[in-house]
């Protein structure tokens, strides 16, 4: 059954420059351990059932979207590129409830602060060096692919100690 929920996970990532620390392969594997998430999951296509399949459409909305990462550190302090660096390239497809997220990256708080935004650690950049990719992510199950299979967050709580009396 968990192999049908559908997901958005990262597909296909073009790396235009890095001058990084790290291989283009791994960068491209941080990127795609970043969770997306969407409420418009529903109204995306799967690549293989869009109209874009039978033409050679390269920039199709209706099964994609699009991302660009660009950083660059002019500074001499190290530069923390984060999942709040990531843009989307088009303009959001807009539904009519505007309250529906179109696809991000998965927003993550601060513990000691709930209204601070901490991102994703992608990459630190030292002073002159900059990285510039582009990437998709896709709407796909978990039969397909396992990048396409949904997780579940384990965390734990201390439990509260209770004394009767």
């Amino acid at each position: 059954m968990i192999s049908e929920v559908p997901m958005l996970a990262t597909h296909l990532i073009s790396v235009h420059e890095n001058t990084s620390v790290l291989h283009d392969e791994f960068l491209c594997q941080r990127i795609g351990l970043i969770p997306f998430v969407s409420d418009m999951v529903d109204e995306f296509r799967y690549p293989w059932a869009c109209i874009c399949a039978e033409k050679t459409v390269d920039d199709c909305q209706t099964c994609k979207a699009y991302f660009k990462l660009e950083a660059e550190n002019n500074s001499d302090e190290v530069l923390e590129v984060t999942s709040l660096d990531i843009k989307p390239i088009f303009d959001p497809v807009h539904c009519e409830d505007e309250n529906k997220r179109p696809v991000m990256p998965v927003d993550y708080y601060s513990n000691s602060n709930k209204e601070v935004k901490i991102g994703i650690p992608i990459v630190k950049l030292a002073k002159n060096q900059k990285i510039k990719l582009r990437f998709e992510v896709q709407k796909g199950i978990g039969k397909m692919h396992a990048k396409w299979s949904p997780v579940s967050l384990a965390t734990f709580m201390p439990d509260p100690e209770i004394k009767l009396d």
